[in-house]
Parts: structure tokens; C-alpha cells; sequence
């Protein structure tokens, strides 16, 4: 997984601001941020089917 994001990044960003540590640590916490808000949106809509299978 770390190997994976970080070619993602290399291939969305310049290099310009990859160089730049201001330019380059926005996107990636924007980035992560991103990523939990959607694996919890999947956890809990797995959750619902779950407990809609049980009932």
C-alpha cells in the first residue's frame, strides 16, 4: 500500500512541488483524509447490509 500511494503521488504531482515540502504535504494529508472518509463509508455500509442479513 505504501509503495502504490506513493507512485500515485509521484505520477499526480510535479516535480516542481514534490521538491517544494509545503506544496507536497497538502495534497497528501488532503489525500488521506480522502481515504478514511471513504473506507468508513464502505465500513458502515457493509455494517447496514450486515445487519439487514441477520434480521
Amino acid at each position: 500500500m505504501v509503495t502504490q500511494h506513493s507512485s500515485t503521488e509521484l505520477a499526480y504531482a510535479p516535480i516542481d512541488s514534490l521538491q517544494n515540502s509545503s506544496n507536497a504535504d497538502f495534497p497528501e494529508n488532503l489525500g488521506m483524509l480522502l481515504l478514511v472518509l471513504v473506507s468508513l463509508g464502505l465500513l458502515s455500509a457493509l455494517l447496514v447490509c450486515l445487519g439487514r442479513v441477520i434480521e
